[in-house]
């Protein structure tokens, strides 16, 4: 599938921006700081140093810059940077409420 037609099939477009965010693991509990690569209002693409194993939850503190957004999120996917020791994972967010939709559509858009 060509990268255009991947872009018409998602639900929400995804937007490059380079954005603070704290993430905490459920299982082993460990907090990171890093940054997002993109965002959309139905995930996040972030920069790590390590591995996380598929369908992991975790807790995100998303730093929009006036405004602080506590998020819940799924590893729907993690792949190793080639000549770093850094990984991108997506998230998928999970239980996000019409209000922190508007938050994100208001920063995003």
């Amino acid at each position: 599938m060509s990268q255009k037609n991947q872009k018409e099939n998602r639900a929400y477009p995804r937007h490059k921006i380079s954005l603070p965010v704290e993430y905490k693991t459920m299982l082993p509990k460990k907090y990171f700081y890093t940054v997002s690569k993109d965002i959309s209002l139905s995930g996040i693409n972030l920069i790590v140093e390590d591995s996380i194993a598929m369908n992991s939850q975790v807790k995100l503190n998303v730093n929009l810059i006036n405004k602080i957004i506590p998020l819940e999120a799924r590893v729907i996917w993690c792949h190793k940077q080639r000549e770093a020791h850094r990984h991108y994972i997506g998230l998928e967010f999970s239980g996000v409420n019409s209000s922190l939709d508007n938050e994100l559509l208001k920063f995003i858009e």
